[in-house]
């Protein structure tokens, strides 16, 4: 509760808030008004302002056009000459034409960029702004810069009048090859060349009714730009006058509104609140207290009102009604915790069992796997030993189309057993039941080794198989000869099998003194961005890929993977599709070189 007393009331007593209210109410519309007035006069400003862009555009689009016409007709007068001897009276309109050239591209210039920027300064290698300063232009038209739609308009009949010079000047060129041609008694080859400068002609005049089609319309658009700005601002000064009148009455109305209620407020409500207290008070109930504190003289009562009735409280009720409350409380959330720890727990318990389930659930399919496997390799080995017999025999009694059969099943055959020697290697890593026979060795040893393998497909395919091998030697490898050359076969067997005939794979190894890094890159079809963060999952193959190649088990990267990080490496890649594919990996070097080396 505040204490303060008549003479810290300062400029909040009622008296002062009531004027303040006056002096608001009385600014309001007049502020409203001023605002209004400042706006109007902006709009007029702003049509000023359009009205000094559009017209001098209007005028250099004018003059583009007026330009254009004037060599228009100096060309055809110099066309309309009929004997070798009026050539020479001819030259004066050849001058007039190129005149004509450089004011139409000088104006052009001006519209697309504006006089006075920049690039209007540098157009043409500075020609456009000599020009426009020797007509005197300079300070007495100034333009400003266009629109895109304007500029790119501009574009347009920039390349449309260029077609029309050039086949003007060849159909000049033309026509006075006609008249030598004609005065020398070729005639055969007058009538020629006569009738190249009439097809220049026609190019010329079909280049400048696009080059005036585009100014009219650049001329079009400026005029309506112009309209629409002005009929725009009109109607816009016409609903701000509107505007300005409605909210001043408006205001007038509202202030009048807030007025009573201020009044209401800070005089009526408080007092009347303080009527009903004191009668409460009096009537017996000495727990009553005044509501309202403003700083003002009102509020002096009710504070004075409150320090009497505080003296009648019963301060001890009140602390221990106070502490009850807080205690039931307390113990309200205390039972709560203790719900919410069971549940924990029960939650904890079902997530365990769940968690053993699905332990058990991945060694039964591991066990499953491996059983099948094994059981399947036996029966498909003997299909494979037959089926070798059988194209190792002599198959003259056999037709093509048996032969080819045969092929595909041997094919397909032997596709099934890398599969499911490829699915025993899996369940081997997720049991943890692989074996490593370490050894040190040359990682470009093994890297030649494997190309060997590829040389013939790479042959046939016409891909270049290419080995960059280090000098000096990198260091040794501490690695399983068998794991390590699985994971070079994948990689390079990848890179062929996703590379079309024709393509490139480059391999190379480097070294550092923590690691010996090989890598592989193709020129193949590459990996998409949204899937290659699942490119070492088992089972896992690219949209693309399974498109390029339909054969493949998506599990050879997931034991390239397992067998690299066994060895204590890393591996990763760079792709980008359609583009191809680079594959790295990492071992580190062996701490102990072998006494042979």
């Amino acid at each position: 509760m505040e204490n303060f007393t008549r003479t810290t009331l300062g400029f909040s007593s009622i008296q002062q808030k009531l004027l303040l209210v006056l002096v608001v109410i009385a600014a309001f519309p007049l502020i409203l008004a001023g605002t209004s007035i400042l706006g109007i006069e902006r709009i007029a400003q702003n049509s000023d302002v359009i009205v000094e862009r559009e017209m001098p555009l209007l005028r250099s689009i004018q003059e583009a056009l007026s330009a254009m016409v004037s060599g228009q007709s100096s060309a055809e007068r110099i066309l309309d000459v009929e004997e070798f001897e009026m050539l020479a009276d001819a030259a004066q309109e050849k001058t007039t034409f190129q005149e004509s050239i450089v004011r139409f591209q000088m104006f052009l210039a001006a519209i697309t960029w504006g006089s006075e920027s920049e690039a209007f300064r540098h157009s043409a290698e500075g020609k456009n702004y000599a020009a426009w300063t020797a007509a005197g232009l300079k300070d007495a038209l100034v333009v400003q810069g266009s629109s895109p739609e304007e500029i790119e308009l501009a574009g347009r009949t920039s390349i449309y009048y260029e077609g029309f010079v050039n086949n003007t000047l060849r159909a000049i060129d033309t026509r006075e090859e006609y008249l030598t041609l004609k005065k020398a008694g070729q005639v055969k080859e007058a009538e020629l060349a006569k009738a190249a400068s009439k097809e220049y002609v026609e190019k010329a005049r079909h280049f400048a009714d696009l080059s005036s089609a585009h100014l009219a319309e650049m001329t079009q658009r400026s005029n309506e730009t112009a309209q629409e700005s002005g009929k725009i601002l009109k109607t816009t000064e016409g609903d701000v006058w509107s505007a300005t009148i409605f909210v001043l009455m408006t205001g007038l109305f509202i202030s009048a509104i807030v007025s009573v209620l201020f009044i209401q407020r800070i005089i009526i409500r408080p007092i009347s609140a303080l009527a009903a207290t004191a009668e409460s008070f009096g009537a017996g109930k000495l727990d009553t207290r005044a509501t309202y504190f403003a700083k003002d003289e009102i509020g002096l009562l009710g504070v004075a009102f409150n320090e009497m009735a505080a003296h009648l409280a019963e301060y001890t009720g009140r602390l221990e009604k106070e502490v009850a409350a807080r205690t039931k409380d307390l113990q309200d959330k205390l039972q709560e915790l203790d719900r919410g720890n069971e549940l924990l727990k029960k939650r904890e318990g079902e997530l365990t069992l769940a968690n053993e389930r699905l332990t058990g659930l991945d060694k039964a399919k591991s066990e499953f796997i491996s059983v099948a496997a094994h059981q399947l390799r036996t029966p498909l080995s003997a299909i494979k030993w037959t089926l070798s017999l059988l194209i190792d025999e002599n198959t003259e009694n056999l037709s093509a189309e048996q032969k080819s059969l045969l092929m595909k099943g041997y094919e397909s055959n032997e596709r099934i057993i890398n599969l499911i020697n490829e699915m025993l290697v899996v369940t081997r890593i997720e049991s943890g039941k692989i074996q490593f026979k370490l050894s040190p060795l040359h990682l470009e040893d093994m890297v030649e080794s494997v190309l060997l393998d590829f040389s013939g497909q790479a042959h046939v395919r016409r891909m270049a198989l290419t080995f960059k091998r280090p000098s000096p030697q990198s260091p040794y490898v501490n690695a399983d000869p068998d794991m390590m050359r699985s994971v070079i076969q994948n990689l390079v067997e990848n890179a062929m099998r996703y590379t079309p005939d024709g393509g490139t794979i480059a391999l190379s190894v480097t070294s550092s003194p923590t690691e010996v890094q090989v890598a592989i890159t193709d020129s193949g079809i590459g990996i998409p961005l949204q899937q290659q963060s699942g490119i070492f999952n088992k089972f896992f193959r690219a949209d693309n890929a399974t498109k390029f190649r339909t054969d493949g088990s998506g599990l050879g990267l997931y034991i390239v993977k397992s067998f690299v990080e066994k060895h204590g490496g890393r591996i990763w890649f760079e792709s980008v599709e359609n583009k191809g594919t680079s594959f790295f990996f990492t071992v580190p070097p062996s701490p102990v070189v072998p006494q042979s080396a």
